[in-house]
């Protein structure tokens, strides 16, 4: 007798509307208007840290391959073990050319311009485009969301 009467009133209870998942239409759009602001700056630091690590690895690419090929250029090797060095320098340099030409594409990438459109078209209201989606981390955003 007991378990249907709790029975029946869980059934009872569960078609009640839940109040505490519902949002106020005035809190929805204030916490609408937070994170729409959040996200632009989001997508600003994103630009930012990206045009920033694009410019460090431009300068040591260019640095260390530039060098290497030098070294490469200017040695006569005359030894099987500067020959082996010699290889590994060539491998080195190759990595780094890479690293400077993978810069200069994130360079180009994230440029101010782009920026600037990228925050126009998302304060226009259109979708944010892939690339930069998938380039968006949590570290970006200054709002923390956790979910319960």
């Amino acid at each position: 007798m007991k378990s249907l009467f709790l029975l029946i009133l869980s059934l009872l209870l569960a078609q009640l509307p839940a109040r505490a998942q519902t949002t106020p239409a005035a809190l929805a759009d204030s916490l609408a208007d937070v994170a729409h602001a959040d996200t632009s700056i989001a997508l600003q630091r994103l630009f930012l840290a990206q045009r920033r690590t694009g410019r460090t690895r431009l300068v040591l690419g260019a640095l260390v391959a530039g060098s290497g090929s030098v070294l490469l250029a200017s040695a006569r090797p005359e030894t099987t073990y500067q020959r082996v060095s010699g290889v590994g320098l060539g491998l080195a340099s190759g990595y780094y050319l890479y690293q400077l030409i993978d810069g200069l594409v994130q360079v180009r990438r994230f440029r101010p311009r782009r920026e600037k459109q990228v925050l126009e078209n998302f304060e226009n209201g259109q979708p944010l485009p892939r690339w930069v989606r998938q380039k968006l981390r949590p570290s970006y955003f200054s709002v923390k969301v956790t979910a319960y």
